[in-house]
C-alpha cells in the first residue's frame, strides 16, 4: 500500500468520504514521513529568500501582532484549509476574502501549519486533521521549497504531527 498514490488520489476529492483503518495504510503513513525526514538530512540548501506573495508576507508579519487578530486570522485560514485545501495569494486583512484566483507559495502552507499547531483556540484533534491535509499538499510539491528556514520548519511540523498522533494513541 502506497500512501502517497492513496493521498493524490484522495486530495483531489478535498479527502470526501475516505476512511481506512487498516494497520497497512498507518505503517505506509509513517514510512513515508519518515523516509521524507531522511531526505532533508541529505538535501543540499540554498538560502533564498521566500517569493514575495501578500499572503506570504502577512504571515511573516503575522507574530508581530495582537493575539486577538491572530486568533481571528488563523481561524480564517483554518476554514479556508478545511473547507477548500486551498490558500490564495492574496486577502483581505482577516484572511477571510480573497482578492484573486492564485493560489499561494507552499511556503505559506507550512508557516499556516505552523500557526495552526500553535493556536490554542483549536484542539488536538482538529490541528491533527488540518496538519495532515496541510503536510500531505506540501510533501506533494516538496521540490518547489528552496529555503532551509521553511524546511526546518516543515519538520517541526511533522515532528509535532507525529506527536498527536501517539497522544490519540495510534
Amino acid at each position: 500500500m502506497n500512501y502517497h498514490q492513496i493521498i493524490s488520489r484522495i486530495s483531489k476529492d478535498n479527502y470526501k468520504f475516505y476512511l481506512n483503518t487498516t494497520r497497512g495504510f498507518l505503517n505506509s503513513y509513517f514510512e513515508s514521513r519518515k523516509s521524507f525526514l531522511e531526505k532533508l538530512k541529505k538535501k543540499n540548501f540554498n538560502s533564498k529568500l521566500f517569493k514575495k506573495s501578500n499572503t506570504l508576507k502577512k504571515l511573516y508579519n503575522l507574530g508581530q501582532k495582537d493575539k486577538k487578530y491572530i486568533n481571528l486570522s488563523i481561524a480564517n485560514l483554518y476554514k479556508k484549509i478545511e473547507i477548500f485545501q486551498k490558500v490564495y495569494s492574496d486577502y483581505n486583512n482577516f484572511f477571510n476574502r480573497k482578492k484573486n484566483n492564485t493560489e499561494a507559495e507552499i511556503e505559506s502552507y507550512v508557516l499556516i501549519n505552523r500557526f495552526i499547531l500553535q493556536s490554542k483556540r483549536l484542539n488536538d484533534l482538529k490541528k491533527l486533521n488540518a496538519s495532515l491535509k496541510i503536510n500531505d499538499k506540501v510533501l506533494m510539491n516538496f521540490k518547489k521549497i528552496k529555503d532551509q528556514n521553511c524546511l526546518n520548519i516543515l519538520k517541526q511540523n511533522i515532528m509535532k504531527e507525529f506527536e498527536l498522533i501517539r497522544k490519540f494513541n495510534v
